[in-house]
């Protein structure tokens, strides 16, 4: 696996993404006509909010509810007394009926740091609808979340030995900057997921969500991939996307494959036998990384690249819990 990833850094201007060398741009320009975010999607995503099941450090005071303890607005609970405490959070009506000093303790209120790591390979870049325009599509939902509510919101895309980064910033005035990154960032080249999430973490000023959106189809494995994004405590997020025709290979007779990335011709002759031994390899590679992920503490979700972004985004994330 190749770890001299070429790095392209965004300004706080812009991301130009184009402009590192050597590295195919397929079929991945997104059309004016087919926009990531379209204005419908745009008003169901206005009412959500990114969530974390784990606790992080925030740097301000922006609308998201951690489970750590401190000073804010909203009741927690109650603890005894220490010497040096604050006398302004001492419940003087508990004192009273109990004779014994209680202070109370506040939920924190804090901003959360997100970052979406999308695979821009290759064989991203293939399917109807392309698998590629779907995981940007995604990473641009997320992105707008996040944005909207005041939430640090990084991005990555990786594909080959070029790993291209947009660094993170808060507010909704950054959304065309997010747009651009996702819109112009090339696809092509082989997947090396284990470099792409150590790039990632290099980065990361704080732990925070990390969402990486892949097919995975990586021959150096996702394992130590998913290890690496996990550093930091991390809460990661995996959305595994699929073409239908990978879900469901419509192919019949002799045929001579090509491998996308790797330009390696496969001859093959296609039977019923073969495709219901390719479907069973298929749900053994994606139930070993689900199980891989929760045994980690990852999250996993599949996704075929046909889905209603919305109903990923609405439905399905809600109930992973990293939506509300």
């Amino acid at each position: 696996m190749s770890e001299n990833l070429t790095v392209s850094e965004g300004t706080s201007q812009s991301a130009t993404p184009e402009a590192s060398q050597g590295v195919s741009t397929g079929t991945s320009a997104v059309s004016e006509r087919e926009p990531l975010l379209t204005p419908e999607f745009l008003g169901q995503l206005e009412r959500l909010r990114l969530m974390s099941k784990k606790v992080f450090l925030g740097r301000l005071k922006g609308e998201r509810r951690s489970r750590k303890r401190g000073v804010s607005i909203e009741f927690a609970d109650y603890r005894d007394y220490s010497k040096g405490d604050d006398l302004r959070f001492l419940d003087w009506n508990i004192y009273g009926r109990l004779d014994r000093l209680f202070t109370k303790l506040f939920h924190e209120e804090e901003d959360l740091s997100i970052y979406l790591l999308v695979d821009s390979s290759a064989s991203m870049d293939t399917g109807q609808p392309s698998k590629y325009t779907f995981g940007r599509r995604m990473a641009a939902a997320l992105a707008y979340i996040g944005l909207v509510g005041l939430d640090r919101v990084g991005l990555a895309a990786a594909g080959g030995d070029n790993f291209y980064w947009h660094r993170p910033q808060r507010g909704r005035g950054q959304l065309h900057k997010v747009i651009r990154f996702l819109e112009t960032v090339p696809g092509g080249g082989t997947t090396h997921l284990q470099a792409a999430a150590r790039q990632l973490v290099i980065r990361q000023s704080r732990g925070g969500v990390v969402v990486l959106i892949s097919d995975l189809f990586d021959t150096e494995g996702f394992s130590e991939a998913l290890k690496a994004l996990l550093q930091g405590g991390n809460d990661v997020y995996i959305l595994h996307v699929l073409s239908p025709q990978e879900r469901h290979p419509e192919f019949a007779g002799a045929l001579r494959l090509l491998d996308v990335e790797t330009d390696e011709p496969v001859e093959i002759s296609v039977t019923p036998e073969l495709i219901k031994s390719y479907r069973n390899r298929l749900l053994a590679f994606c139930s070993e990384i689900e199980k891989t992920c929760t045994k980690r503490g990852a999250h996993y979700l599949q996704a075929v690249s046909d889905a209603d972004p919305s109903l990923i985004v609405c439905e399905s994330l809600k109930r992973m819990g990293l939506v509300t």
